[in-house]
């Protein structure tokens, strides 16, 4: 079983939404909104954290790496219970539903990722 393209572009897509739209809030809260307040300082390089772990995770996905498939699906899945259990407003039910139809794609492949002969 191989995974067919459509799901490899599904993926791909959504992994490309996911650091835009972290990128854009990590742009916002570091540029704008507390530009000069060094308080938030290890919120800011929380923030800078997500899309790079999104990114790390769509290379890993790219490459077939299957120890980083299964980071990113761990990733995914504390990302969607920290989404939950914040204050929820409307960024984190966008980031709810962005993480967990990432999650439910790549659950969807999971079988012909780990059949693949890459580590």
């Amino acid at each position: 079983m191989y995974v067919k393209p459509y799901y490899r572009i599904l993926t791909i897509g959504l992994f490309v939404i996911n650091i835009v739209f972290w990128l854009a809030i990590f742009g916002n809260f570091s540029f704008v909104e507390y530009a000069n307040d060094d308080a938030y300082l290890i919120l800011k390089i929380l923030l800078f954290g997500e899309p790079v772990a999104f990114a790390v995770g769509l290379w890993g996905y790219v490459r077939k790496i299957k120890g980083l498939y299964l980071v990113t699906i761990l990733f995914l899945i504390g990302n969607s219970i920290l989404s939950l259990t914040d204050q929820t407003g409307w960024l984190d039910l966008i980031s709810l539903i962005l993480s967990l139809v990432l999650l439910i794609v790549m659950v969807v492949q999971w079988e012909s990722m780990m059949k693949h002969p890459k580590i």
